[in-house]
């Protein structure tokens, strides 16, 4: 049996090396939620990039595998790589896949011309004008073969035009990843979302009082303290690389940084597309009528797009 060798580190994932075809590794890996990797030659755990190792699996593979005869070692390595070098590694490979789905869909629109001109140049063989199949005559043999080919090729051709499509909107989707992941809306509304969950973080840690029965929660101790610093870091590290990102799209015009520092009540601001007059400029939000004019609605600064201010004379009326 061969020697093999389960790795894990932050920058590649959980790989195993010194598998073979027709080892008998294949089924004890793929029952374990392993994959095959093809551009690399390797079994791989999904989604195990920058991630902690999943130890538990690593341990179970290790241990049917040797079960079955083989000698495994694993070496392990959890040291985070930092943020800024994560993110630039997942937006080279965001781009890697687009241009690998664009090559196979250019390919699989080649594919479909050409099936699209098999079925004419099987068409054109066909009688003209519709000609029925004589039955008996010496060309019926021949006439149905004609039209089974056309059948067919046109079958071929609706099937590879359909694949085209399919690939084509999956290398549309690849390569508006990157754009959408790095649009000002999205990002900013990830960095809402961030420091919502570092300000929960950060309750657990110091301790405060539920909100459903007023009971004081004590702060967190031991190991889920030591789990809640560590997510506190990497959340830390992960949020100040989107702020800066967000300054940056405001400094050269991508979007603007709207909030109580440039917006008052009586101004207009434009949100999803409608217009709204400000009743308040709040911290974190903007307070406006409801569309029913019944009572009012808040919606978070990143979600104004447009800014308009109220006109002094209306003020003085």
């Amino acid at each position: 049996m061969s020697a093999l060798t389960i790795t894990h580190s932050h920058a590649d994932g959980t790989l195993i090396a010194g598998t073979a075809k027709g080892d008998g590794t294949a089924g004890i890996l793929t029952a374990r939620g392993w994959r095959w990797w093809r551009d690399r030659g390797t079994w791989y755990v999904p989604r195990s990039r920058d991630k902690d190792a999943r130890r538990e699996l690593i341990e179970a593979t290790r241990v049917d595998l040797e079960r079955a005869g083989h000698v495994v070692d694993v070496d392990v390595d959890d040291r985070r790589r930092e943020f800024a070098t994560v993110e630039a590694d997942r937006l080279e490979r965001m781009g890697e896949r687009a241009a690998t789905l664009a090559e196979r869909a250019e390919r699989a629109d080649v594919r479909a011309a050409a099936a699209w001109t098999a079925g004419d140049e099987a068409d054109a063989k066909l009688p003209p004008l519709g000609q029925p199949i004589l039955v008996g005559h010496h060309s019926e043999g021949r006439h149905r073969r004609a039209l089974e080919r056309a059948e067919t090729a046109t079958r071929t051709a609706i099937a590879a035009e359909q694949a085209a499509a399919a690939a084509n909107t999956h290398a549309g989707v690849a390569a508006a990843a990157a754009g959408s992941r790095y649009s000002p809306r999205t990002v900013a509304r990830r960095i809402a979302r961030q420091e919502a969950e570092l300000r929960r973080l950060q309750r657990e840690l110091d301790g405060h009082t539920s909100p459903l029965d007023g009971t004081a929660v004590p702060p967190a101790q031991g190991a889920v303290r030591r789990a809640l610093v560590d997510q506190v870091t990497v959340l830390t590290q992960e949020l100040e690389h989107w702020r800066t990102v967000r300054v940056d799209q405001v400094a050269v015009g991508a979007t603007r940084d709207y909030g109580r520092h440039n917006v008052a009540p009586g101004d207009r601001v434009r949100i999803r597309g409608r217009w709204y007059a400000v009743v308040r400029a709040n911290a974190k939000t903007v307070t406006v009528p409801s569309q029913l004019g019944a009572w009012t609605d808040t919606a978070p600064w990143h979600e104004v797009t447009d800014h308009r201010a109220a006109d002094p004379e209306e003020h003085a009326l």
